[in-house]
Order: C-alpha cells, then sequence, then structure tokens
C-alpha cells in the first residue's frame, strides 16, 4: 500500500511555512519524474469521531503489543507528529504538537501512519469506513 503524504503548514502575509519541514524535504528527495503539487485550505479541527477512532486503535495495539494505550499515543506523537520549539528555563525543547491541534485532514494522515505500522506489526485495526458506519 503506497500512502501519499499529507503535509500541512501556514500562511502569512502571502509566505507558506510547511509545519514538518524535514519531512516534507525527504519525501520531496524521494520523488522522480513530474508531480502535481495541491494546496488546499485546512478543514477543521479533528472530530470527536475521529479522536474516539484514535483511542479505540491505540487500546487495540495495546492488546496486542503489552504497551499501555498512553504510552502508544506518546510514542506515535514523538514518531509522526511535527515539533515546536518551547522555552523552559534557559533551555529550548523540541517536543511534538499535540494531536487536538491536528485538523481533520491532518489527524487522517496521522492515523493512516498508525494503521501502517500496526499493519507491520501484523495487527489489523478496523477500517474507518466500519468504524464510522457503526457510530
Amino acid at each position: 500500500m503506497n500512502i501519499t503524504p499529507q503535509f500541512s503548514g501556514e500562511v502569512v502575509n502571502g509566505k507558506l511555512t510547511i509545519r514538518n519541514r524535514q519531512q516534507f524535504d525527504e519525501w520531496i528527495k524521494s520523488l522522480k519524474g513530474e508531480v502535481r503539487i495541491v494546496v488546499e485550505r485546512a478543514k477543521g479541527k479533528r472530530s470527536n469521531l475521529q479522536n474516539n477512532y484514535y483511542w479505540l486503535c491505540l487500546n487495540i495495539i495495546s492488546r496486542e503489543t503489552g504497551n499501555e494505550a498512553n504510552d502508544l499515543h506518546r510514542i506515535f506523537k514523538a514518531k509522526f507528529l511535527p515539533r515546536k520549539s518551547v522555552k523552559y528555563g534557559k533551555q529550548i525543547y523540541k517536543i511534538p504538537i499535540s494531536t487536538t491541534q491536528l485538523n481533520k485532514i491532518e489527524f487522517g494522515s496521522y492515523m493512516e501512519r498508525i494503521t501502517a505500522e500496526a499493519g507491520e506489526l501484523g495487527i489489523t485495526l478496523p477500517s474507518t469506513e466500519d468504524y464510522y458506519k457503526k457510530t
């Protein structure tokens, strides 16, 4: 399964800043030939339904791996989300953004990465279509 990553950013004074620029640059370097870049206005914040599905998936992975769901939440944030700089005292720390800051598209991309990772471990997660139909 080939998942095309989606990146997010912000436009300020006509200039686009991509949130996870390093990952974006690495992805661009991996491409060959003609490409199409699409920029679209972000859809609203992630939904409660998406959040419920996320925690369902974390609990399934937790049962299969023995890791706590909250630990998996922290691991996946560190692995898949862009980082922001936070100054504390005299130090600056790079920490992952919160999943609550993701819009619906970004959260969908985040979940695709988690689903792919679970699949590599032999863990099958319910499809979003099946989950959303039941709720």
